[in-house]
């Protein structure tokens, strides 16, 4: 598989550490939606530095979108997040990836579990589904260490024609590390103040009716 120039057309940005990154890649293999590419910047010295990034476009879609979360100690984020330019190119290889890959099928059932950065395939499935016009629910669940930002939370509703039934698990980080401490130290987990408590019944209903569910409590 070889390397390929990408020319950036348009940076988004998504949240303060977070940009969607719109390249225009000619002779691009159509790629399949939870595929990701190798990214790879060359320094004046020679110097190369290369990272994977899933690609948050549908397969349908003209160009190439990534969205990248800026690492501060990364070599190859900060300057993606926030150095990068529309008319600079960068070498792209791909698509890669197969395992964590959808394609519509008629009838077919999907559910969709990821946290974090890990949302970026999922908008990718969400935008195939719209442009399939796939009558398949594509319930959707996403987990933060904090409640999630308005935009994502918008991108992935706008990523799907009919409500996606995402629901949010806001606090499964926090509230994980919080039972592992009261497990080691054996001190009680505090409990959430005002925060609303979501119950399985609830979350099923959800997973019917389409409605978008936040959960700021385990």
């Amino acid at each position: 598989m070889n390397w390929q120039p990408g020319t950036v057309l348009e940076l988004i940005e998504q949240t303060a550490r977070t940009k969607s990154i719109v390249f225009d890649v000619p002779g691009w293999s159509r790629h399949r939606a939870g595929q990701h590419v190798d990214v790879r910047l060359t320094a004046e010295d020679g110097y190369q530095a290369q990272r994977s990034y899933s690609i948050a476009s549908a397969p349908e879609d003209r160009h190439i979108e990534l969205t990248v979360e800026r690492i501060d100690d990364g070599e190859v984020s900060p300057f993606l997040a926030d150095e990068l330019l529309p008319g600079d190119e960068i070498e792209l290889r791909g698509p890669i990836g197969g395992y964590f890959a959808w394609e519509e099928t008629p009838g077919t059932p999907v559910f969709l579990v990821g946290g974090g950065s890990g949302i970026v395939p999922l908008r990718a499935m969400l935008r195939h589904h719209r442009a399939t016009a796939s009558t398949v629910p594509p319930p959707v669940v996403a987990s933060a260490a904090t409640a999630p930002p308005t935009r994502p939370v918008a991108a992935v509703q706008a990523a799907s024609a009919a409500p996606t039934g995402a629901f949010w698990l806001a606090g499964i980080v926090v509230g994980a590390l919080l039972l592992l401490a009261s497990l080691v130290l054996g001190d009680p987990v505090p409990a959430p103040v005002a925060a609303p408590r979501t119950r399985l019944d609830q979350v099923l209903r959800s997973r019917e009716s389409g409605e978008l569910l936040s959960v700021r409590s385990l």
